[in-house]
């Protein structure tokens, strides 16, 4: 289960880097990651991790036809931060796997829509469980996150298909497999 949207903003961190990536000179995308868990980077190379966000929440972008120029904050951290998190903005005390905070201000021509954090433990267990690649977990994520920050959501059943078939597509485009299939 996903986390649910939500509209306040709780921490900005100061981001450890930072990437600006230009397509076509239509579009322009901030994407700041920021690394506060050891865990993941005892898992990934940290530059591994930040080009993994980099292409995972441009593709988002690109293929949501995102135009302007657009900044995220991607925050890897761990199940105590998250369930902090949970249990501060949706009342649910335990860790979960991602959690999307909208925040739509503008800095100067740069619109800035949120923040993403996601959990190292909780991803993890789940891509042992679910007997998926680390990787390609962390990029369903990601992808999801994203279309929470544009607006997207599962509140109901009609909402939900359209946003899966939408993070299927997506994913399809990054080599990811159907993460909703299950596996025979």
């Amino acid at each position: 289960m996903h986390e649910q949207l939500l509209t306040s903003n709780p921490l900005f961190s100061t981001p450890q880097q930072s990437f600006t990536t230009s397509f076509k000179k239509l579009k322009m995308f901030k994407i700041a990651v920021c690394i506060e868990s050891k865990l993941w980077k005892t898992a990934l190379l940290s530059k591994s991790l930040k080009e993994l966000t980099k292409k995972s929440v441009t593709t988002a972008l690109l293929s949501t036809q995102t135009k302007g120029q657009y900044s995220v904050c991607v925050v890897f951290t761990d199940d105590v931060a998250l369930q902090e998190l949970n249990k501060t903005y949706r009342g649910m005390d335990k860790p979960t796997n991602v959690l999307s905070f909208s925040n739509g201000g503008q800095d100067g021509k740069t619109t800035q829509l949120g923040d993403i954090f996601l959990s190292f433990e909780t991803c993890h267990r789940e891509a042992t469980a679910q007997n998926k690649k680390f990787n390609d977990h962390i990029t369903h994520l990601l992808v999801h996150g994203v279309l929470h920050l544009l607006g997207y959501d599962h509140e109901t059943d009609a909402d939900a298909a359209q946003m899966e078939q939408l993070e299927i597509d997506i994913l399809a485009g990054l080599f990811v497999a159907n993460p909703y299939q299950q596996a025979e």
